[in-house]
């Protein structure tokens, strides 16, 4: 299920859950995204995928993301 902007908080994990197009066996998959910080006044966060570089994301891009990780990522 999606989150709510107002209950991202600094130093939470989430997940992004994306369909594969290329692959045969796994169509889904995840990626935990760390929120380094929220900034509520421009309702936006910094946030950073498996540890790559840090990115600023707005409020329609974070609602999409997973509060809880799928328990089984290959049914949805």
């Amino acid at each position: 299920m999606a989150i709510k902007f107002e209950k991202i908080k600094e130093g939470m994990t989430l997940y992004d859950v994306r369909r594969n197009t290329g692959m045969t066996r796994n169509k889904w998959s995840t990626w935990p995204v760390f929120v380094y910080s929220v900034d509520v006044e421009h309702r936006c966060a910094e946030v950073s995928w498996n540890g790559n570089a840090r990115k600023r994301l707005t409020e329609n891009y974070l609602i999409r993301l997973r509060a809880k990780k799928p328990k089984d990522e290959f049914k949805f």
